[in-house]
């Protein structure tokens, strides 16, 4: 009976493994104080991990609400600066200068009072490399008539020239702009998108311009 119960209890120790201290364990019955650390670390381990992943979540979601918000229509942020219309008025300022420098017109014209303008002329190259300054006070046709008499702008041979008939003044800000065309009775201070800087075409009424 002895050497029986001897053969059990060496069968059972020979077949007994015993478990790490890092494993979870899956089976039934009281955990040990390790087992117990084991899984509670496992717990701390994934609490933290999905707290994070929200987090995460929940930042991409702020910056992409942000994004939307500042950027409008065009998805591109407000945040960036345009530099295009910074250099654009510095440029026309330095070119200012010049037209000043370079203008013609009459001394008595107040300074105050002058409108220095950029000539040009689908008619007369020769005067787009001119400039002058009028009285702002003046009406467009008269101003037409200056400009004409200052630029000895001469008709072709047997030809009377009108200067009235033959030419008109268009205004443009910019070379790239699309030349409109001013009415002869109005006064030049009147008309608010006119300032120095700015260019006159002299053309007939009619002058079929480009992309018009």
């Amino acid at each position: 009976m002895a050497k029986k119960k001897e053969a059990i209890a060496s069968k059972f120790a020979g077949a007994s493994t015993p478990i790490p201290a890092a494993t979870v364990p899956t089976g039934k019955g009281p955990l040990s104080p390790e087992e117990k650390a084991a899984l509670a670390k496992a717990k701390a381990d994934e609490a933290r991990a999905a707290f994070a992943e929200a987090k995460a979540k929940v930042a991409a979601r702020t910056v992409t609400a942000k994004g939307s918000s500042s950027s409008g229509t065009s998805g591109t942020s407000s945040t960036t600066t345009p530099v295009g219309p910074k250099v654009k008025k510095a440029s026309r300022v330095v070119s200012l200068i010049k037209l000043r420098k370079m203008a013609q017109g009459e001394d008595k014209i107040p300074a105050s009072s002058r409108l220095h303008v950029y000539v040009r002329s689908p008619t007369f190259p020769v005067l787009d490399e001119k400039a002058v300054y009028v009285d702002k006070t003046w009406t467009v046709g008269r101003a037409m008539d200056k400009i004409v008499e200052w630029l000895k702008i001469t008709a072709p041979k047997n030809e009377p020239f009108d200067a009235q008939k033959r030419f008109s003044i268009f205004h443009a800000k910019e070379l790239e702009d699309p030349p409109e065309l001013l009415s002869m009775p109005d006064r030049l201070q009147a008309i608010s998108k006119i300032e120095s800087g700015d260019i006159f075409y002299l053309a007939p009424a009619d002058h079929p311009w480009p992309g018009k």
